[in-house]
């Protein structure tokens, strides 16, 4: 039944080729993957660190999670930075892109003018 349904909406709206993301937005999309999980890891940590402080919990496993805690937020840390330069270079690309077809245009219409 579903194939059949594809078959008549392909027929109907003869939909454009599906084309991969570009390879900057597949990157910025791991980073943004991995960045989620560090979080997900480090909230975990804090609260499993919150329950050894509340209770009896010999200090060398509160050392260990206090550690485990550091290299977490470190990582975000270095994540943050990864993800704030692609991001910040894209722009730039896009911004000197743009100039480049403006003078490109400007050249043609003048071409065509003269």
């Amino acid at each position: 039944m579903d194939a059949g349904w594809l078959a008549c909406y392909g027929a109907l709206k003869q939909p454009g080729a599906w084309t991969p993301p570009a390879e900057e937005i597949r990157h910025l999309s791991a980073l943004l993957k991995h960045r989620d999980l560090l979080v997900s890891d480090a909230a975990r940590e804090n609260n499993r660190l919150e329950k050894y402080r509340a209770t009896h919990t010999p200090e060398g496993i509160i050392m260990s999670a206090e550690n485990m805690l550091a290299r977490l937020n470190d990582q975000l840390a270095e994540i943050e930075l990864m993800l704030k330069q692609p991001l910040e270079s894209h722009i730039w690309h896009r911004a000197d892109s743009l100039k480049d077809r403006v003078e490109r245009g400007a050249y043609v219409q003048n071409a065509y003018l003269h």
